[in-house]
């Protein structure tokens, strides 16, 4: 990010509740959605953290200021394989999987996945996974 001269930022609520979570498969989501979102943000532009509460668990986000999505590019992007347009070259890099297993472990996590964009105005993928039934804060 340094090098591309990206700005990391962070949004995190204050008091969350307790989601049952294996720690190791969050931290992949996030690096998957936080490498992708570093492979289309330009230089100069930003991506944002995100983690709120919601009413059944945490609604976590990476969002960019890239080129953003078609709705049709946004309809196929967690299918095995797909690349959009930009990214179809192989000296690019990626494979097309990584948001594929992105949701395979939002959804072992009980959790889904989307993705929130406007052509030209960025991209938001976000997931939310379930909170603990105990009312318990971090």
């Amino acid at each position: 990010a340094q090098e591309e001269s990206i700005i990391l930022k962070t949004d995190i609520a204050q008091e969350l509740p307790v989601i049952p979570a294996d720690a190791d498969r969050l931290r992949q989501i996030f690096a998957n959605l936080l490498t992708n979102a570093l492979a289309h943000t330009p230089s100069g532009g930003s991506i944002t953290v995100k983690a709120a509460q919601t009413q059944t668990g945490v609604r976590f986000a990476v969002v960019d200021t890239g080129p953003g999505l078609t709705p049709a590019q946004a309809a196929h992007v967690f299918e095995r394989f797909y690349r959009t347009d930009d990214a179809r070259q192989r000296d690019q890099g990626g494979s097309g999987l990584g948001l594929a297993i992105t949701q395979e472990l939002v959804k072992l996590h009980s959790g889904r996945i989307w993705v929130e964009s406007t052509p030209g105005a960025g991209s938001a993928f976000c997931f939310e996974i379930p909170a603990n039934k105990a009312d318990e804060k971090v």
